[in-house]
């Protein structure tokens, strides 16, 4: 046998029918050079078209397919989760009527809470190194906040971050866009839009030494009640030599912010620093020091008693790198800047709120915050401030913004999705804004105009921006499932060609689409089952079972329809009033950590500050009075009642279903000092009734507040609250004897019968009102004022100064004027409103068509309930159709 054949036999059993038929034509030495150039081009080409293929065949298939799913994900999320959210992030005027936690406060220039600036100044120090000292510090400044509103703080920026920054906003004003601009009140020579924290070295120096300036961050977090919270705000705000005085405002709207809905709107605060030495020619900020507790509009009061930030310092300079931070309901502006041949003012601006604890915390952006926010730059908060070029910068500001995607060491703040939706479903975007600020983003992202959803306002910002972001989701998601039909069909008909191919050189064409098909159902299966796994994700994630379960945006108090004869019992029966300043108001619907400095809110109005400063000095005297028996502790509560009668003030108490104050009779009002004076005669207890209080409002307005556990561990907690302050001591049989009165006596509070007061047919009014003995009437008496001696001339107003005879009054009235020197016989004193009192109701505008009745019902933003004298009723007639009139009625003779 030859070698050849040998070759031939002997070959390996893998050896291929080409390879046999070399060797049987050549002997063994060649036999290996022929074998090794076939076997090098084979593992050669394999990969290369392996690797052409999956370029240009099937990731550009699988590109197309994960945009279709894509695209799919985000309309089922936009179906399933947000359109329920615009329905719950609706607030209407008739939603809001059973949301209330503080009333439609009337302000006078006799609320404001200081004339002298200096009063706001906070020594902030970042040196500060003791503990206890910076504890001082935050308290000072959540006191002067939620007395006045603003606070100002030194040395905030250091000089070079100062100069940097101008430089840069100077350099920034001279190239801004149009579409980069945001209007601002009074704007011909304003200038103002929004910054990225990453964009400029000198913007990231500035906003880390903000966001890392300790106490700043310690005060904010006692404001906000979150260790970290929502950034909302990055902007500047340029006014030129010419720029007039802006409208007094506040940035938030009275109808719509936590003034009166506190569970409702979240409270924020903007942060307002001068990038240059300011005068008073140069158009400081100024402020309106204590109207953040005003409903009115307080634009009079402002304009004659208005005050610069510049003014809190001795020099009267507001200086570069001091800051001033306001709460944004309080009234300011900024002023004209007048001096020609000063450099333009600068105000560097940050805000800050609360983040949002969907499930949780049932509150919302407040209606009118129009913040200055550049589009990427939602969804963040203070830690991302600190070192903004760790998480700030593109693209993942671009995720962040769009609720996508953030670093799992950070948190969620407001991101851009949110704030949207929060804003279009109240009516609370500009018109323009889709048209002209969504619109460009867009086309900056390359979607294409032909895929956009229709934009029309005829029926309103929220079925506008529905319909255009369902329309646009639609659209590109039918454009890209066509796209993946063409596209998997020619796949296809190119696997088939290959096939077919295979199959004519006799390879197993059956092979070739397996192996094909396999390839792209593995790739696909993959992204599906991603996909799948995301919106798992998101279905099972704490948002999105908040979303799904309805905790999500659920209004903050259980319906009032829903009675509970358990929760009756708790409540007293006093006639429904609005409150007045001097009034002592105990509130039931605060209570919450989650309010931060806002659960505060009620010990700083002004009747409850007046009396709590009482209470402290005299809780000690009171509780060592107890061991004394009832006699002292009476003698000591008669003081502080007689106290608060003199001051014109009551002891009302919110209705925690409804929202309504409630006038207390005198064994109501005198438990409640004696719980005040027992509490804050020792801080243990002072500490233990507010935990108990928390508790009791979780139950009532938290996510367990539709279960019998919640109605019944009320009455507990209840119970415990009353064990903990002990009963009051009173002078009684049973008191004598040693025996106090039960806790359930203490609990169960008999309901106050109230007498119908008997209508008064109308026959005419008297020319001038009765007389009132004028010793009643004093500072803080609201009155009627007559200014032209005729019998309709009369305005609603306080007295701010009476002399020492009480003949002239100095009168501050409610339209913002101040009428000096006001003789006795031109005021009479203005009733409270309250059930019970007779009233006109008008059908026409400016008080015409009127006729009397009788008031049934009075809700805290100032509507009552009147039943007319011919059996008509109306159920909420606004204050600007009825009216108490400053005369006597007179029956018919």
């Amino acid at each position: 046998m030859s070698t050849a054949e040998m070759n031939i036999r002997f070959a390996s059993p893998g050896a291929t029918r080409f390879d046999s038929v070399n060797a049987s034509t050549a002997n063994s030495s060649n036999l290996k050079v022929r074998v090794s150039p076939t076997k090098s081009v084979a593992s050669t080409t394999a990969p290369v078209w392996t690797l052409l293929r999956t370029i240009l065949l099937d990731l550009p298939l699988a590109l197309l397919f994960a945009s279709f799913l894509f695209v799919y994900a985000c309309q089922y999320i936009h179906s399933t989760y947000y359109i329920p959210l615009y329905d719950r992030a609706q607030r209407t005027n008739e939603d809001l009527y059973e949301e209330f936690t503080y009333y439609h406060r009337h302000c006078t220039s006799y609320d404001l809470s200081t004339h002298h600036l200096p009063d706001l100044l906070v020594n902030a120090s970042a040196s500060l190194t003791s503990v206890a000292a910076a504890k001082e510090v935050v308290e000072d400044a959540v006191d002067t906040m939620l007395r006045h509103g603003a606070i100002v703080l030194p040395d905030l920026l250091t000089a070079d971050a100062v100069r940097d920054l101008r430089s840069y906003v100077e350099r920034r004003n001279a190239a801004i866009s149009d579409t980069e601009v945001y209007p601002v009140s009074q704007g011909d020579r304003r200038l103002s839009y929004g910054i990225d924290a990453t964009e400029d070295p000198a913007v990231v120096q500035a906003i880390r030494q903000i966001a890392n300036h300790t106490p700043l961050r310690a005060i904010m977090q006692a404001l906000l009640g979150d260790p970290d919270p929502a950034s909302a705000e990055i902007t500047a705000i340029t006014a030129y030599p010419g720029a007039e005085d802006q409208s007094w405002h506040a940035d938030t709207k009275e109808d719509g912010n936590a003034l009166k809905f506190a569970r409702t709107y979240s409270h924020s605060y903007s942060l307002f620093l001068p990038l240059q030495e300011t005068t008073a020619a140069m158009g400081p900020t100024d402020v309106c020091p204590g109207t953040h507790y005003c409903a009115n509009d307080v634009t009079e009061m402002c304009d004659t008693n208005k005050m610069g930030l510049h003014e809190a310092n001795e020099d009267l300079v507001f200086h570069a790198g001091d800051g001033a931070l306001l709460n944004q309901h309080v009234w300011h502006r900024g002023s004209a800047h007048t001096d020609p041949n000063a450099m333009e003012r600068i105000v560097f601006i940050v805000s800050f709120l609360a983040r949002p604890k969907f499930g949780k915390d049932p509150r919302q952006l407040s209606r009118g915050t129009y913040f200055h926010q550049k589009w990427n730059m939602w969804g963040h908060t203070w830690k991302d401030l600190m070192d903004p070029m760790a998480s700030m910068g593109k693209p993942f500001s671009i995720l962040r913004c769009l609720s996508i995607y953030k670093p799992w060491s950070r948190n969620w703040g407001y991101d851009l999705v949110t704030s949207a939706f929060m804003r279009f479903s109240n009516e609370q975007l500009e018109n323009e804004d889709l048209e002209f600020r969504l619109l460009p983003r867009l086309e900056e992202v390359g979607l294409p105009s032909w895929l956009w959803g229709t934009v029309s306002m005829e029926e309103g910002q929220r079925v506008a921006w529905q319909t255009f972001i369902s329309e646009t989701l639609n659209n590109t998601f039918t454009f890209l499932a066509e796209i993946n039909v063409k596209a998997h069909a020619v796949y296809g008909a190119l696997i088939a060609f290959f096939a077919c191919i295979a199959s004519i050189r006799r390879q197993s064409g059956v092979s070739v689409f397996r192996r094909n098909f396999l390839r792209v159902l593995l790739t696909h299966g993959v992204l599906l089952g991603v996909t799948f796994m995301i919106l798992r994700g998101i279905r099972t994630s704490e948002w999105g079972s908040s979303v799904l379960s309805g905790r999500t945006l659920q209004r903050p108090f259980p319906s009032i329809a829903i009675t509970r004869e358990v929760e009756d019992r708790m409540l007293i029966q006093g006639p429904t009033t609005v409150p007045h300043r001097s009034d002592v108001l105990i509130g039931s619907r605060y209570d919450a950590a989650f309010l931060g400095s806002y659960d505060r809110w009620l010990d700083y109005h002004a009747g409850n500050s007046d009396y709590l400063q009482i209470v402290e000095n005299l809780g000690p005297l009171y509780r060592s009075y107890q061991r004394l028996g009832p006699f002292f502790t009476t003698q000591v509560e008669n003081n502080l009642l007689s106290l608060v009668e003199e001051s014109e003030g009551r002891f009302l108490q919110q209705n925690f279903r409804t929202g309504d104050w409630q006038i207390m009779d005198e064994e109501e009002a005198r438990l409640v000092v004696h719980d005040d004076l027992i509490a804050w005669s020792k801080q243990l207890l002072w500490v233990l009734r507010r935990s108990i209080d928390h508790m009791v409002a979780d139950y009532r307005f938290g996510l367990f507040r539709q279960t019998s556990l919640a109605r019944y561990s009320q009455v507990h907690l209840l119970h415990l609250r009353r064990t903990v302050l002990g009963n009051r001591l009173v002078l009684s049989k049973s008191s004598r004897n040693g025996r106090p009165p039960s806790l359930q006596s203490q609990l169960s509070l008999s309901p106050l019968r109230i007498e119908a007061l008997s209508h008064i047919t109308i026959h005419r009014r008297s020319l001038l009102p009765p007389a009132v003995p004028l010793p009643e009437i004093r500072e803080g008496s609201r009155v009627w004022c007559n200014l032209q001696n005729m019998e309709w001339d009369w305005y609603p107003g306080v007295v701010e100064n009476a002399d020492e005879n009480y003949e002239f009054f100095d009168v501050a009235l409610e339209d913002g004027f101040i009428v000096e020197d006001v003789a006795k016989i031109d005021i009479r004193q203005y009733p409270h409103i309250k059930e019970g009192i007779r009233v006109h109701g008008c059908f026409g505008d400016g008080l015409e068509d009127c006729f009397p009745g009788t008031v049934f019902h009075v809700m805290p933003n100032r509507d009552v309930g009147i039943e007319y004298d011919d059996g008509d009723v109306e159920d909420r007639v606004p204050p600007s159709r009825y009216f108490v009139p400053p005369f006597a009625y007179e029956s018919p003779s």
